[in-house]
């Protein structure tokens, strides 16, 4: 399963850091996210600390 996220047009008007993160050309955001990809944000966030890097090196 996947879940679409989409802002509107009026919030990506309004938002101050727009031209960051969209171009002239696109009206709004529109994100795709499989429905367990918070599992492996939480898992690579893990993994980047440095007590998993040192049990990684033994």
């Amino acid at each position: 399963m996947l879940d679409v996220y989409r802002l509107s047009s009026k919030l990506c008007k309004a938002y101050p850091l727009k031209l960051s993160c969209l171009s002239d050309k696109t009206n709004f955001k529109q994100m795709y996210r499989w429905e367990f990809e918070s599992i492996i944000d939480t898992y690579t966030s893990k993994m980047n600390t440095k007590e998993a890097k040192e049990i990684v090196k033994k």
